[in-house]
């Protein structure tokens, strides 16, 4: 039970601060395939970017990423594994990464990407390592 509503606020002579914490931040940009749309026994290729929003570079060496191509029934068709080598800067995206190539099938797909976490990524700014995006292969896919 509150015994005295005059002692519910204060007013500090300098300003509260909250910053970011400092970390790197990688995600995969959207990932691209060529040709954009394949038909059913087309080579598509696999690629992706990734991207540092976070506050620091990221650290430098290998950063690998994973693709893995789910279809309807949540069977794995295809695992394609790739890196970036280097620092990436706070803020930057990286050319695009060749991942490698899959003949197309007819049907729906998940294209479920995974970037490995960096040294210099807080857990906490782990969580969007992994995305997904749809793909889909010939009429009424």
């Amino acid at each position: 039970i509150e015994q005295n509503e005059t002692n519910n606020t204060w007013t500090s002579a300098s300003p509260l601060v909250v910053k970011p914490v400092s970390s790197s931040d990688l995600m995969a940009a959207a990932v691209t395939t060529s040709p954009s749309a394949a038909s059913a026994g087309d080579t598509v290729t696999f690629s992706v970017a990734l991207k540092n929003q976070g506050t620091v570079a990221s650290a430098s060496g290998a950063h690998g990423i994973t693709l893995t191509l789910v279809d309807s029934k949540g069977a794995t068709v295809k695992t394609l594994t790739g890196a970036h080598n280097g620092a990436i800067a706070a803020g930057a995206t990286t050319a695009p990464v060749p991942l490698g190539t899959w003949t197309a099938a007819n049907g729906s797909y998940t294209v479920r990407t995974v970037i490995a976490a960096d040294v210099n990524e807080l857990p906490v700014k782990r969580e969007n390592n992994t995305s997904t995006q749809a793909l889909f292969v010939g009429r009424g896919a």
